[in-house]
């Protein structure tokens, strides 16, 4: 009977209920950016890109990232920006934006505060003239450069930017934000600001209030959740981490953006930080790819705002083995010589098929 129903819901109603998938997306390789390492390349035997150690302004890559974007259900990348005339705005302009034309791929910036804003100090972003100045001078060009472009990505209307690590912010923060609204504004542009509040420390309530929208980039973060995700409690505490941001953002008249990831391990590229690993196995029986379908399942349940967005950590930050971008496929699992707690699946196509499993469509409410 159930199965009947729901094949009489109308198509309208079906349409309704699609997830909008933002993955966050980095433009910036080069040979020497994939000498800095990454744990894939660590293992034996190594995992590479499906498409190799490719350069990110190679438009067959470019094509092919947007094809598999479009065939697996990601509709937006949030694109790591590093300022005016940087690498990735060149790769942005230049060799991402002409592949999008005519495309259904949406895109949007993901501002990069600790670069843009003169970085971080004891964990903090200090915003004062100088950088209200920064804000100001970056929306200008963005707005005149490209938040016209057709495939921008845009809530009701207004331009959505990502800003990295607004948790960080201090000083004169709202000042900050302000300055960027007002440049765009010239333009013609109202701007929906989602920032990087959500994370294990308390909230800044009056932070929130500057922003349309409130997310986390990334949820790794204390010691106590090292190791299998489902063994240490850390699907519990996101997800009541997850209710307990929701609640603020419905209080404070912002939206929610809930955010998965695949697992982390930063340590091809920064072995000294000795960061905790979060493998792709929520258990040790569990399946390969399980991290990040529990999370999954997590993140669907506190969709919201206008378009029901999730954002995915991420498309290609393979430094930070966060991406879900296909791997060469390999015989058998890969193994590290000096960490030999996990095996790494050459996974192919899985996240992705994960992805259009999971998101494709919402499920009806009761």
């Amino acid at each position: 009977m159930r199965i009947l129903l729901l094949l009489l819901l109308p198509i309208s109603l079906w349409a309704q209920q699609d997830y909008h998938v933002m993955a966050y997306y980095y433009p910036w390789y080069d040979a020497g950016h994939w000498e800095e390492g990454y744990w894939r390349a660590e293992l034996q035997p190594a995992q590479q890109p499906l498409l190799g150690e490719y350069d990110s302004q190679d438009a067959r890559v470019i094509r092919q990232h947007l094809t598999w974007s479009e065939e697996y259900g990601i509709d937006s990348w949030a694109i790591s920006w590093w300022g005016r005339g940087s690498y990735s705005d060149r790769t942005l302009r230049k060799h991402i934006l002409p592949q999008m034309e005519g495309r259904q791929a949406q895109f949007c910036i993901f501002y990069e505060s600790p670069k843009m804003l003169g970085g971080l100090r004891a964990g903090r972003i200090q915003i004062d003239g100088k950088q209200i100045r920064q804000l100001k001078r970056d929306f200008r060009f963005l707005a005149k450069r490209v938040f016209s472009h057709p495939n921008y990505l845009k809530v009701e209307g207004k331009p959505a930017v990502v800003l990295y690590l607004t948790r960080a912010y201090r000083g004169q923060y709202a000042e900050g934000l302000q300055a960027a609204r007002d440049a765009a504004a010239r333009h013609g542009f109202e701007l929906y600001l989602i920032g990087d509040e959500v994370f294990w420390e308390r909230t800044n309530k009056d932070r929130v209030r500057q922003l349309d929208a409130i997310t986390p980039y990334n949820m790794h973060g204390p010691a106590q959740f090292a190791g299998y995700p489902a063994a240490s409690g850390f699907f519990k505490f996101v997800e009541a981490k997850y209710r307990q941001m929701q609640r603020i953002a419905e209080e404070e008249g912002v939206d929610f953006i809930p955010n998965v990831f695949p697992g982390f391990n930063d340590r091809g590229v920064r072995p000294e930080a000795r960061h905790y690993i979060t493998p792709p196995q929520a258990m040790p029986d569990a399946e390969h790819l399980s991290t990040f379908e529990e999370y999954a399942r997590i993140a669907r349940r506190f969709a919201g705002g206008p378009l029901r967005m999730v954002s995915i950590t991420s498309f290609n930050e393979w430094h930070e083995d966060t991406q879900i971008e296909p791997v060469a496929a390999q015989a058998t699992p890969g193994k590290s010589e000096t960490d030999s707690r996990y095996t790494y699946p050459a996974y192919g196509m899985g996240y992705l098929q994960l992805i259009r499993q999971l998101f494709a469509k919402a499920p009806a409410k009761p």
